[in-house]
């Protein structure tokens, strides 16, 4: 008896720390939901608006980016964060779909919930933004984001690596393609890449040249300015000023009036030049005219005995 006893001490006591502290997989399980829930993950309890589910897929998504989740556990956290009527509608599609798979992976568990909170015509409406999708106006950046976005709603088309590189590239800008057709990209990600890389060193060259023709734009313009710029003679100088400045004062030029010899007037200004009414124009006395001005008939004499005296000359000579 006391031979029982001990054994069954020892028993108890090998037993004992097992049941006190948990299985190392419920203790990994454990700790990877506490670390979920760390990220402050949304709960899901059903609704009737297709933009809350997507938004609800999405935030899920993000976090198993974020961890690094296995497809067992995108399973258990998705479904760990359903509450309410979705929790409810959960545990019956889950039983159909274990019976007919064997296990549920994470796409399997996304259709499941598109075609619960999506209706048909917003999934064929989604599909057909996906075959109309292009860049435009959208960075690298923002058209892979919806295209990553828009492409799950179109699975059949993006089912193989090679389909996706493919319709990615037929949705990027003329430039970017003709840039990617010179490469070999290996996966999607190296394309997503090489795009992003290029449309870099593409606006780069872009902002170069606008400032290269902005600078050129303006040389030319300041040069049309000054050609248009009015110009005006200045006074007594021949040369021309712009206009605005003040030309200086006509009485305030420099130089001699070359018939009387005062300053301050030309000689088309100068007032011995102008008789007076009934005055001979040649000397400016009045009781005459210019025809019968005796400065003219001194001059004429003069001329008339030089004429003579020329002549004689010119006899004298023969």
């Amino acid at each position: 008896m006391e031979l029982i006893r001990e054994v069954v001490g020892l028993v108890r006591q090998q037993r004992g720390p097992q049941q006190l502290f948990p299985s190392a997989s419920s203790l990994d399980q454990g700790r990877s939901i506490a670390e979920f829930r760390k990220l402050a993950p949304p709960a899901f309890k059903g609704t009737t608006d297709p933009q809350e589910a997507e938004w609800w897929i999405d935030e899920m998504e993000k976090a198993f980016r974020a961890m690094g989740c296995t497809e067992e556990e995108k399973i258990r956290f998705a479904t760990y964060m359903l509450q309410d009527r979705a929790h409810h509608w959960w545990e019956s599609v889950e039983r159909t779909m274990m019976q007919d798979a064997g296990s549920v992976t994470w796409p399997g568990f996304r259709m499941a919930f598109y075609s619960k909170y999506f209706p048909s015509s917003r999934i064929r409406e989604l599909e057909r933004e996906f075959l109309s999708l292009s860049q435009g106006s959208m960075t690298v950046e923002d058209y892979e984001a919806e295209f990553d976005r828009l492409s799950r709603f179109a699975p059949s088309l993006v089912q193989d690596p090679k389909s996706r590189m493919s319709r990615f590239e037929e949705g990027l800008r003329p430039r970017l393609r003709q840039g990617l057709a010179a490469v070999h990209s290996t996966d999607y990600d190296d394309l997503v890449d090489r795009a992003k890389n290029m449309e870099i060193i593409w606006k780069e060259t872009q902002d170069a040249q606008k400032g290269k023709s902005k600078r050129t734009r303006d040389f030319d313009f300041d040069g049309e300015r000054h050609l248009r710029r009015p110009m005006q003679f200045r006074p007594g100088a021949g040369q021309r000023v712009p206009y605005g400045r003040t030309a200086p004062d006509r009485r305030g030029i420099s130089g001699v009036c070359f018939r009387c010899g005062q300053t301050g007037h030309r000689a088309v200004e100068c007032r011995q030049t102008r008789p007076g009414i009934g005055a001979c124009f040649r000397c400016g006395q009045q009781g005459h005219r210019i025809a019968e001005c005796p400065q003219a008939h001194f001059f004429w004499s003069l001329f008339r005995v030089w004429s003579a005296g020329s002549q004689d000359f010119q006899l004298s000579s023969y």
